[in-house]
């Protein structure tokens, strides 16, 4: 269970919050480099909300100086490995994914519009 050792007054709580925040950047820098070794053996695009949820830290902190380099570093050799014609692929399906989803919300909404007149069909029937 991690502990944090801010509650000590004076000097010793002050080195000991300091040592608790460097554990803690390493440990989320270990954890951010495995999900970007992760992103890259499986050639997927980088998202950052999914490497947020992934590794479990936040948006924010992930926003700020070593993660946010490290983040833009793995961009770069992302950019290095897709061709002009794989990053044609994935915004075409990407636009795909969008026109699908588009798609099942207006099947969604033509689907209730039947079960209700189905209810009031079988409503008069029954009278």
């Amino acid at each position: 269970m991690k502990e944090k050792t801010g509650d000590i007054r004076g000097k010793n709580g002050t080195k000991n919050l300091n040592k608790y925040r460097q554990k803690e950047m390493l440990q989320r820098k270990k954890d951010l480099k495995k999900i970007l070794k992760k992103f890259e053996e499986s050639n997927a695009p980088l998202v950052i909300a999914d490497v947020a949820v992934w590794s479990g830290i936040s948006l924010s902190t992930l926003g700020r100086s070593p993660y946010k380099e490290m983040i833009r570093e793995h961009l770069e050799q992302e950019k290095v490995r897709l061709s002009p014609k794989g990053k044609r692929e994935i915004s075409l399906l990407l636009k795909e994914n969008q026109q699908l989803k588009q798609d099942l919300a207006f099947e969604k909404e033509k689907n209730k519009r039947l079960e209700k007149e189905f209810i009031f069909i079988k409503e008069l029937m029954l009278r």
